[in-house]
């Protein structure tokens, strides 16, 4: 069982943010900032987890006052999403990155800036190889609800999936999906597009592939997260990466990214038939 309390080692050294904007921002530039993270090869594979660190420093960056000092602490224990969320409600962690929610909005203040700029909303079919033809003709929800799908016990796509109607088997292990796949225990798993290259390319021996014609597409923006009483660093985040946003840094950021890049010049060019999953608490405010 974990421990309750956290531990935390320091980024290494301090980060000098230089004048770079225009607002005040209060307590936060009058003393150094110190941000407390989960480390981001806990929860993201080594070819994508620096992005939302340098996304996360870019924000303040374009935020700050003369010669602020930030300094990162970064969680060094193995915790899932979860209960990284409850860190943050219970003011042992300051920023997180995940996907959104009503619920989680209900208990944590979001920064209302997707940081996938979309490319996390389109899944591919995660399917065994010899099932190709089992799909060729199918060409809406209807049909798609034929299929078991399967998903993460705690991913916010399984409460969107069985919303729709179609029969979920979930699991805690995100690895342990992929042989229960294989194994015949569900049909097809939802994937992003940079997610679906790398797991096919890293177990050739279960013999997955793409499934030929079909996309999913629903709504699910990646938001940085904060305490609820920490209104003020929330806002602070927004206006930062809309300032990187709209001086093309972050976008030089994001596209540094190989298998963001990938994905977002692969769905520019997609003929597929898509599967549009209202999202209910969102497509129907």
């Amino acid at each position: 069982m974990l421990s309750l309390r956290p531990h935390f080692h320091a980024l290494g050294h301090w980060l000098l943010l230089g004048l770079l904007t225009c607002a005040s921002h209060g307590s936060y530039g009058e003393k150094p900032l110190h941000l407390r993270l989960i480390d981001p090869q806990q929860v993201e594979p080594e070819s994508t987890r620096h992005y939302y660190i340098r996304a996360l420093e870019l924000a303040l960056s374009k935020t700050a006052t003369a010669n602020e000092k930030l300094q990162f602490h970064f969680i060094d224990q193995s915790v899932g999403r979860e209960r990284v969320r409850a860190m943050i409600m219970h003011d042992e962690l300051d920023v997180m990155w995940s996907s959104s929610t009503r619920e989680r909005e209900e208990h944590l203040e979001a920064v209302k800036f997707n940081l996938l700029r979309g490319i996390n909303e389109y899944r591919f079919l995660l399917i065994r190889k010899q099932d190709q033809a089992r799909f060729k003709p199918i060409h809406d929800l209807e049909g798609l609800r034929k299929f078991t799908l399967g998903s993460g016990t705690h991913w916010s796509d399984t409460d969107i999936f069985r919303r729709h109607g179609f029969r979920v088997v979930t699991a805690w292990n995100h690895e342990s999906l992929f042989r229960m796949l294989a194994a015949k225990r569900f049909d097809f798993m939802a994937r992003t597009y940079n997610e679906i290259q790398r797991e096919i390319r890293e177990r050739p021996e279960l013999n997955l592939v793409v499934e030929n014609h079909l996309l999913l597409r629903y709504e699910q923006p990646i938001y940085f997260f904060v305490h609820k009483n920490n209104q003020e660093l929330a806002r602070r985040l927004e206006r930062g990466l809309q300032l990187a946003q709209a001086d093309g840094s972050l976008g030089e950021l994001f596209f540094s990214i190989e298998e963001f890049k990938d994905a977002w010049n692969a769905l520019q060019h997609m003929d597929r038939t898509i599967i549009h999953l209202p999202t209910f608490d969102r497509d129907q405010d």
